[in-house]
């Protein structure tokens, strides 16, 4: 039997198995900055309600796991002037293993593949040529992080909202942000799945003072004891539920070395049915990742899930993609583990 493809939920296995395999705590007396935006009372499209709201809670649960703000705390309503000096000023304060967080809150828009975020004063009626003059590129926001230092980046985009230049972009997909690369040591979370939005019943601004995401990303935040990958796990399961699944948060990676969790601890046992831990192969020491690997289509083929699991996961371990693809697999179908 050949293993299929995941569906949604297994991509998130395959987007962060190389943070699986990672148990050297290398972040824990690392530097700690982070630029949290909240861009709400927009001058000439419509106006949002949480943003401001998410920025401050996020910036408290940030500072409050030992990150440097940068302006001191949340910074609220930037122009284009004022969000380029405020990047510029992140940029200055990054250095060598400095852990890097920006979390934005507003909105946002994708044309041809590349996502923006959109400044207060952004125009109502916004041309292609205008696009670059007018918003800011998260490509090159991401670029000049990695220009200033070498450490961990985590970039928020808290950005699911309608597009508010309406079909004044021609070619502009009205369906969310694009999936970005993930750079070199960098995670990309976002609100919502790529080309997806909230709906407007979900009712993310009006309806409480915080959105549902960046209510569960300060909780996530606070946990004690989880990790970069569990951390946003979390956020997706609680959102995904709060929501009654019309949202579905969604993160990419590339590899990361080492280990990082927000806030300090032993990290309590997660909310819902989640599976429990499955523990690595005991004898599998010197074994090659394409030799754990078959063994666990071995043990698949033979209706042993557990054993199968066992063995993925130390094939995804030592870096083999398809293992990481059948993890996914058999935690979405629910195969000898909890789904």
């Amino acid at each position: 039997m050949r293993l299929v493809t995941m569906r949604m939920a297994a991509v998130w296995l395959l987007a962060c198995g190389v943070l699986l395999g990672a148990q050297t705590p290398a972040w824990a007396q690392t530097r700690r900055v982070a630029l949290v935006i909240g861009n709400a009372a927009y001058q000439h499209v419509n106006a949002l309600t949480n943003p401001g709201n998410d920025a401050r809670l996020i910036a408290g649960s940030l500072r409050a796991a030992g990150f440097t703000l940068v302006g001191g705390g949340a910074q609220f309503d930037l122009t284009y002037d004022r969000m380029r000096a405020a990047l510029l000023d992140f940029g200055s304060r990054l250095g060598p293993d400095t852990v890097a967080v920006v979390y934005y809150s507003g909105h946002g828009v994708e044309y041809h593949g590349e996502n923006f975020l959109v400044p207060v004063d952004a125009p109502q009626t916004l041309t292609a040529t205008g696009v670059d003059l007018s918003l800011v590129s998260a490509n090159v926001l991401l670029k000049q992080i990695a220009a200033s230092h070498s450490g961990m980046t985590l970039l928020i985009l808290d950005a699911c909202r309608t597009n508010p230049f309406g079909k004044g972009l021609k070619g502009d997909t009205e369906g969310g942000l694009a999936s970005m690369q993930a750079p070199r040591g960098t995670l990309i979370a976002y609100a919502t799945a790529p080309d997806h939005v909230a709906p407007d019943h979900v009712a993310l601004d009006g309806s409480g003072r915080n959105s549902p995401f960046a209510s569960a990303l300060a909780e996530a935040i606070r946990a004690p004891g989880l990790g970069v990958f569990d951390t946003f796990n979390r956020v997706a399961l609680a959102v995904d539920s709060a929501t009654n699944h019309d949202q579905q948060p969604w993160f990419s990676a590339s590899p990361i070395a080492g280990a990082f969790v927000f806030t300090p601890g032993n990290a309590a046992p997660p909310p819902g049915p989640l599976p429990a831990p499955v523990p690595a192969p005991t004898a599998a020491d010197g074994i090659t990742a394409a030799q754990a690997a078959a063994k666990g289509d071995s043990a698949f083929k033979g209706g042993n899930y557990t054993e199968a699991m066992r063995w993925f996961r130390r094939a995804a371990d030592l870096g083999n993609a398809t293992a990481m693809n059948n993890i996914g697999f058999l935690y979405d179908g629910a195969h000898g583990v909890g789904q």
